[in-house]
């Protein structure tokens, strides 16, 4: 669900606010042994340049559920876009062991 919210943010944002006309989502799953984990970029080439400190409640609101996770977020606008990115640590997630 974090994972869904942090996409659909990025894409609200930058439909509403940014008049961003490219939205690029990249999403990985880095399987590392001890710790897989999720990545999430979404980042617009909108206008940018807000401050984040006093956002809307649905950035709040993923910072709150990346935070509650374990992971962290960085969100980073500039004139040029804006860029949110994630990383979420994947409790209970095994990797296919199998051939």
């Amino acid at each position: 669900m974090t994972a869904y919210r942090i996409v659909q943010e990025g894409l609200t944002n930058a439909a509403k606010h940014a008049d961003a006309r490219h939205v690029e989502i990249d999403l990985r799953i880095e399987a590392l042994e001890a710790s897989p984990r999720l990545k999430i970029v979404v980042s617009d080439d909108g206008v940018g340049g807000g401050s984040f400190d006093n956002g809307g409640s649905g950035l709040i609101g993923i910072r709150e559920r990346v935070s509650a996770s374990g992971g962290w977020l960085t969100i980073v606008s500039a004139k040029t876009g804006t860029r949110i990115a994630a990383t979420i640590p994947l409790q209970g997630w095994e990797k296919d062991k199998g051939g």
